[in-house]
């Protein structure tokens, strides 16, 4: 990715997470900072970060139902979308925004992958969006592939159309964040494994096919 967009998405993170936007800056030590290292560890004596960490989870609870649910994840797309100001209630979008640069139509899994590394990458010690983050060591590109691999493996389930809908309502529409409801199923897991995940979505799928599937708004 550019770095203009790198820097686009730093200059409103504050307001694309609802937090002090000088912790985004450059030269702040984010990793001094316990509300962001909250967002990328489950324990925050843990050296290293997790490939699923509570940053990718709505209401930054680590359960397989709020997978890639956290509601800065969309704001990061269409940001890059439709600029800064598509995050504002009073702004419309403008002629010659990057979805009709692009010929972008709809969120893909790529997409949603994006943005959770994104969302780490701007609340990381990282300065740069290298494929391994030179403070963190995240493996971003890695972890980028493992994320696109279950959101393409399992578009099939319906936790995973629902959830690529939920985007695609925010992101090409005006429709406030929180009037557009969160799946929620019934099936609840804290795995972090690539393998046990796509395997609870199978399972979820079955689930619905019984009636068990509820929404809620986020």
């Amino acid at each position: 990715m550019c770095s203009s967009h790198v820097n686009r998405l730093r200059g409103c993170a504050g307001m694309i997470f609802d937090l002090n936007p000088k912790w985004f800056e450059m030269e702040h030590n984010r990793a001094d900072i316990p509300q962001l290292q909250a967002l990328l560890k489950l324990n925050p004596e843990d050296p290293t970060y997790p490939v699923f960490p509570p940053i990718l989870y709505s209401d930054l609870v680590v359960d397989i139902k709020n997978l890639f649910l956290y509601a800065p994840l969309p704001k990061i797309l269409k940001v890059v979308f439709f600029g800064p100001s598509s995050l504002s209630s009073k702004s419309k979008a403008k002629p010659r925004t990057n979805v009709q640069l692009w010929g972008i139509t709809r969120v893909t899994p790529g997409a949603v992958a994006f943005a959770a590394i994104m969302a780490r990458f701007l609340v990381s010690p990282d300065t740069e969006l290298k494929q391994v983050g030179s403070k963190s060591h995240i493996n971003y590109q890695a972890d980028f592939n493992a994320y696109k691999e279950i959101l393409t493996r399992k578009a099939h389930t319906k936790s995973i159309k629902d959830l690529f809908n939920l985007y695609d309502k925010f992101v090409f529409s005006d429709e406030p964040l929180e009037n557009i409801a969160a799946v929620v199923a019934d099936s609840h897991s804290n795995s972090t494994d690539v393998a046990d995940i796509m395997r609870l979505l199978d399972l979820e799928d079955t689930n619905d096919a019984d009636g068990n599937h509820v929404l809620r708004s986020s």
